[in-house]
């Protein structure tokens, strides 16, 4: 079974206000951004909402409970305005999906087998063009040669999904 938790900063997160700061300067429409990490897990058992709820809520693996909040629901929800943008950032290489397993490991759990972190990214237009906004997702995840090109994902180092969902229900 897969298990999804969205992880997000209580307190300022300074590189989401960085690349906010930027992209309203060249985004026309840009309501919100939001920037959270995604840790996908793989687990067998008879219980695995319970091991995952240990792991966020007893652990400090990935939730600092000082720092950190999480949610288990949906992430992927169409808006009721304009078009949403998601662009989930993941390292090719995931040393940190990597340590977080073998810790759970350490801890006695065989339950989980595979760990996944990405960088989710969440941005919200007032266009409800989702071409246009599949396009914006091509430009901030890096195939694009503007100022914003790749300000929000590595192309050489990191692999991109983008996800667009209107208001409309196309995209």
């Amino acid at each position: 079974m897969k298990i999804e938790a969205l992880v997000t900063r209580k307190t300022q997160d300074l590189v989401q206000f960085a690349a906010e700061d930027l992209l309203r300067e060249s985004i026309a429409g840009l309501g919100r951004i939001e920037r959270g990490e995604l840790w996908a897990f793989i687990l067998a058992g008879d219980d695995p909402l319970a091991i995952i709820h240990w792991l966020l809520d007893e652990t400090t693996l990935i939730v600092n409970p000082n720092l950190h909040r999480y949610s288990l629901e949906e992430w992927v929800v169409a808006p009721t305005t304009g078009s949403r943008l998601w662009l989930r950032v993941s390292d090719r290489v995931d040393t940190a999906g990597a340590s977080v397993l073998r810790g759970i490991r350490r801890r006695g759990v065989d339950a989980v087998s595979d760990v996944r972190r990405s960088v989710l990214w969440t941005l919200d237009l007032s266009d409800p063009d989702g071409k246009a906004t599949e396009r914006i997702g091509r430009e901030l995840s890096g195939t694009g040669e503007s100022l914003t090109a790749g300000v929000l994902a590595n192309p050489h180092a990191q692999d991109v999904e983008i996800i667009v969902r209107t208001a409309n229900g196309r995209g």
